[in-house]
C-alpha cells in the first residue's frame, strides 16, 4: 500500500518512482524530485558501485585532490551542490570523499564527433563518442534518467556516483559529449565546473545550441575540456573547446582544423583528446596518437556512397577498437531521440543497447522496448529501408474491383533513400515501378516521399496526393504536419508531373482528350494500390490503418482511390467533388472553359460529357465509397470546384462530416491552419463510420 501512495504521489507531482533496471550489462537508474531528492535515489540505487568507484580514489595517492575539490566545489550551483549532499545522505558515503571523487578527472584517451546532412542516413544527426579506459574506473558506464518537474527531462551516460554527464541527450533533442585534454595548457585545479558539470547543467536547461553555449558562458570553467553540442530538431553541431580563461568555438566546416587530410569538412565536427584552436593549444601540435583517432572518427562518416545510420556506426566503431582493448562507445541519435551505450573491442559479449528517450520518459519497462546489438545483424529499421527490395503483392477478392483498376501479384523492386530530417521526422525518397506502362519512360516511375514520425512505430498511414497546380510543397507541407501528430505519411507525384513529365512533350494528366485523361486516372488508382503493397511490407507501419489525403485534383484522385481500395479505410478529401462533368462544365478555371470550348466545337454536351467521364467519377462508385469513412472540407464560394459538385460527392459518400469554409477554392488558405488540424485529429482519432457525421460551418 506505501509502494502504491508513493507511486500515486510521484505520478501527480510529474516524476517517477526511483528505480534501478538492467539489460545486457547496461545499468540504468530513474531519479525524479528535487536535486537532493535525486542525489539521494541514486545514491540509495547504487550504493555498492558508488563506494566501490569511489574507494579508487585514494587520497594518499591523490594529496592534492581536497585542495582542488574545496575550490571546485565551492564555484558549483546550488543545483549541485545540494545532489551531492542528497549522494553522500543515500549512499553513507562521507561527503568529503564525494567531492574528491567529482574532480578526480583521470584523462581517457577518447574519440568524439557528430555528423549529419549528407553525411548520415536519413540526415538525422548522428553523435559518437568512444572511452578507452585506462583506470578500471571508467570500465562501465552507466545511464541515468532525470525526471526533474523543473527543468528539461534528459538522459545522462557516466558512472555511478559521478554527476557529470560524459555524453547526454534531452528531450528537446541537444546532445552533449565531453573529452578532457590530455596536455592542458592551463592550470586546471582552478575553481569553477568542467565540461560534464557543465552538459549536466546544458541538458536541464537548454533547448537548442545557442542555449548550450549560454550555459557555458554562465558559469565560471574549470580544467582544459571540449564539448561537442548538438540539435538533433535542425540538425546542426557545433565544438566548443575551453580553459578556464579562454573559450574557442568551431562549426562544422572550420577551415583552421589542422588535422589533414580532413580539413574543413563540410557537416562533420570531430575532437580527439586536443585542442584545435591555436589561442588555446598555444603552439602545440596534435600528437600521432590524436591525429590517429581524428583520422578514424572521420572516416566513419565519409565514405563515398555510404551514409551511416545508428547501428552501422557502432559496426564501424567495433572495427576500430579492434580485440585487444575494450572501449566505452555512445551513438547518440539525436534526431531520434535514441541513445545507444554499450562496450565493443575486447574478449566481452560486445553488447550495445538502444534506448528511445520518449519511452524512458513514459516510465516503460526498459525490456519492453530496449534493444541489443551484439554485431549479429543491423536492427536499425531505417537501415534496412536504405537498399533496393523486391515485394510480391498478395491481391484479395480482386475480381470484386472494377475490372479498369485490377492488379495482379506481380512482383516489384523498389529503391529507397533516407533523405532529411527534421524535428525528428526522417524523409525517406522512394521509387517503385508504376503497374501501367505508357510510351513515356519518365512517366513509368512512381517517385514516393515517405515522412516517417519520431519512434518505434507502427504508425498509421496516410497517401498524400497533390493539387492540380503542382504545388509540391503544399503537399509536403500537409505531409509533414501529420508526422508531427504521429502519423506517417508518402507524398506520391501524380501521372505526368514532376520528373514524371517527359521533356519536350506537352502532356498533362487532365486534358481536353478524354481517353488520355481516363487512362491517366486509371494509372494513378494503380499506382496508389501499388504504393499500399509497398505499405503493407513495411514493419513499423500499420496494415490496419491506411487512409488518403487530398486538395483539390488530390482530393477527386483520392476520391476514386477510396473508392475502389478496400485497404484505404479512411479518407480527408480537402476542396474536392464528384459528378466530374459538372466541374467542367461550371468551373470558373481557364482549362475549364477551353476544355468546353473544344468539346462544343466537336459536337460534345454536357450529358456526353458525363457518360465520358463515367469510368473515373467518384459518384459511379458510390456504393463502394459509402463503405468506407470520408471526411471533407470544402470551400462554401468554391469558384473551381463548384458546390454542386461539392455536394455531389458528399452524397456519393453517404453524407459523412463535413466542415465548409466561407471562402473560395484559392482563398480556403487563410484556413489552411484549421483545416490541417482537423485532419490529423480526423487520422489520430481513425473514427468509426456511425461518429463520422455532422455538417459544420468553419470559421
Amino acid at each position: 500500500m506505501l509502494t502504491f501512495l508513493l507511486s500515486f504521489w510521484l505520478l501527480l507531482a510529474g516524476g517517477v518512482e526511483p528505480k534501478v533496471e538492467q539489460i545486457a550489462g547496461l545499468t540504468v537508474i530513474h531519479v525524479s524530485g528535487t536535486p537532493r531528492e535525486m542525489g539521494k535515489q541514486q545514491g540509495e540505487l547504487l550504493r555498492d558501485s558508488i563506494k566501490s568507484n569511489v574507494a579508487l580514489i585514494d587520497p594518499k595517492k591523490f594529496p592534492t585532490l581536497d585542495a582542488k575539490a574545496k575550490a571546485r566545489v565551492a564555484a558549483w550551483p546550488a543545483s549541485l551542490t545540494e545532489e551531492l549532499e542528497g549522494l553522500a545522505e543515500g549512499s553513507g558515503i562521507p561527503l568529503a570523499d564525494l567531492q574528491r571523487f567529482q574532480v578526480a578527472e583521470i584523462p581517457i584517451p577518447g574519440r568524439s564527433s557528430a555528423a549529419f546532412g549528407n553525411r548520415t542516413l536519413g540526415a538525422r544527426l548522428l553523435q559518437v563518442a568512444t572511452f578507452e579506459p585506462s583506470r578500471p574506473l571508467h570500465a562501465e558506464m552507466i545511464l541515468v534518467v532525470y525526471h526533474n518537474p523543473n527543468s528539461l527531462r534528459y538522459v545522462s551516460a557516466t558512472y555511478a556516483g559521478y554527476l557529470g554527464s560524459f555524453v547526454g541527450l534531452n528531450d528537446e533533442g541537444i546532445s552533449t559529449s565531453s573529452l578532457e585534454v590530455g596536455k592542458p595548457a592551463e592550470d586546471a585545479s582552478s575553481a569553477g565546473l568542467s565540461a560534464p558539470f557543465l552538459s549536466r547543467l546544458a541538458l536541464a536547461e537548454a533547448k537548442t545550441l545557442p542555449g548550450v553555449r549560454t550555459v557555458v558562458d554562465k558559469y565560471p570553467r574549470a580544467g582544459n575540456w571540449i564539448m561537442i553540442v548538438g540539435d538533433g530538431k535542425v540538425p546542426a553541431a557545433r565544438t566548443i573547446e575551453f580553459t578556464p580563461a579562454k573559450i574557442a568555438e568551431f562549426g562544422a566546416n572550420d577551415t583552421s582544423e589542422r588535422v589533414a587530410p580532413y580539413s574543413g569538412l563540410a557537416e562533420i565536427v570531430r575532437r580527439s583528446n586536443q585542442f584545435v584552436s591555436k589561442q588555446l593549444a598555444a603552439g602545440t601540435e596534435p600528437s600521432d596518437d590524436n591525429i590517429k583517432r581524428y583520422n578514424e572518427i572521420t572516416e566513419l562518416f565519409n565514405q563515398k556512397g555510404s551514409r551511416p545510420g545508428s547501428i552501422d556506426t557502432i559496426h564501424s566503431l567495433r572495427k576500430i577498437a579492434g580485440e585487444s582493448t575494450p572501449a566505452t562507445v555512445a551513438v547518440v541519435n539525436a534526431s531520434e531521440l535514441a541513445l545507444w551505450l554499450g562496450t565493443v573491442g575486447g574478449k566481452g559479449d560486445n553488447s550495445v543497447v538502444g534506448v528511445s528517450l520518449k519511452d524512458l520518459f513514459a516510465g516503460k519497462a526498459l525490456e519492453s522496448f530496449a534493444k541489443v546489438d551484439t554485431a549479429k545483424k543491423p536492427i536499425d529499421p531505417e537501415t534496412e529501408r536504405h537498399a533496393k527490395g523486391t515485394i510480391k503483392p498478395v491481391h484479395k477478392n480482386e475480381s470484386s474491383i472494377p475490372e479498369l483498376y485490377r492488379m495482379t501479384d506481380e512482383a516489384f523492386t523498389y529503391e529507397a533513400s533516407p533523405d532529411n530530417v527534421g524535428s525528428g521526422i526522417v524523409r525517406t525518397l522512394i521509387k517503385i515501378p508504376s503497374p501501367v506502362v505508357t510510351p513515356h519512360e519518365e512517366n513509368n516511375s512512381v517517385p514516393i516521399e515517405l515522412f516517417r514520425p519520431p519512434g518505434e512505430g507502427p504508425f498509421p498511414y496516410v497517401i498524400v496526393t497533390h493539387i492540380a497546380g503542382g504545388d509540391f510543397e503544399l503537399s509536403r507541407f500537409v505531409a509533414t504536419t501529420l508526422a508531427k501528430g504521429g502519423i506517417a505519411c508518402t507524398f506520391i507525384k501524380l501521372p505526368y508531373y514532376g520528373e514524371r513529365k517527359p521533356p519536350g512533350i506537352d502532356i498533362k494528366m487532365l486534358q481536353p482528350d478524354v481517353e488520355i485523361a481516363s487512362r491517366s486516372m486509371q494509372q494513378a488508382i494503380k499506382d496508389i494500390r501499388r504504393v499500399i503493397d509497398w505499405i503493407e511490407a513495411q514493419p513499423d507501419l500499420d496494415k490496419g490503418k491506411i487512409g488518403i489525403c487530398g486538395i483539390s485534383l488530390g482530393s477527386i484522385t483520392g476520391a476514386l482511390a477510396t473508392s475502389i481500395e478496400p485497404r484505404l479505410t479512411h479518407a480527408c478529401l480537402i476542396i474536392g467533388g464528384a459528378s466530374l462533368h459538372d466541374i467542367v462544365w461550371e468551373s470558373a478555371e481557364k482549362e475549364a472553359k477551353e476544355f468546353r470550348r473544344i468539346w462544343s466545337a466537336n459536337g460534345g454536351t454536357r450529358e456526353s460529357l458525363g457518360e465520358q467521364m463515367k469510368s473515373f467519377d467518384p459518384v459511379t462508385y458510390s456504393d463502394r465509397l459509402k463503405s468506407h469513412v470520408v471526411f471533407m472540407i470544402n470551400a462554401s464560394q468554391d469558384e473551381s470546384v463548384p458546390v454542386v459538385s461539392g455536394k455531389a460527392l458528399w452524397e456519393a459518400a453517404g453524407r459523412q462530416r463535413i466542415i465548409w469554409y466561407p471562402c473560395g477554392h484559392y482563398t480556403i488558405v487563410r484556413y489552411i491552419m484549421p483545416a490541417l488540424q482537423h485532419t490529423v485529429k480526423f487520422f489520430k482519432a481513425w473514427p468509426d463510420r456511425e461518429s463520422n457525421v455532422g455538417v459544420e460551418q468553419g470559421g
